[in-house]
């Protein structure tokens, strides 16, 4: 059917597709320096990002989560803090065996989370 049909995939000026999908914070009502029970995390987002950014081989995208303070906050806010140190060990074993620049930056903030594990853990515990 597609070969019969003759359109555009996309509206002139676009290069891909509007999915037309909405946002997805972190938090969807809060935010996570102020805590307190107005606080509602996105606890799919939290869960699933990094996760599937690695698996898809997307090292940039899962760097830009990791390297975050607010995504750290995030997943200690969940009592997420053992998979958030395994996301750190899964993006740096695809960056490969040649040092670059967003292993090496995702090297320090894990060893920066696994050195103030407690300083985190007691400002944004478990909600």
């Amino acid at each position: 059917l597609s070969e019969r049909v003759q359109r555009p995939k996309f509206f002139p000026g676009e290069t891909a597709g509007d999915r037309m999908v909405p946002a997805q914070p972190l938090a969807l009502e809060g935010r996570f320096d102020e805590g307190g029970a107005s606080l509602l995390p996105n606890t799919r987002r939290i869960a699933e990002l990094v996760h599937h950014a690695t698996r898809a081989g997307d090292v940039g995208r899962a760097a830009e989560c990791l390297c975050s303070v607010e995504y750290v906050a995030a997943k200690f806010a969940v009592g997420q803090e053992g998979d958030l140190m395994r996301e750190y060990a899964e993006a740096i074993e695809i960056c490969g065996g040649s040092p670059s620049p967003e292993q090496q930056r995702l090297e320090h903030f894990k060893n920066f989370v696994g050195r103030h594990r407690a300083v985190l853990r007691a400002e944004y515990g478990e909600l």
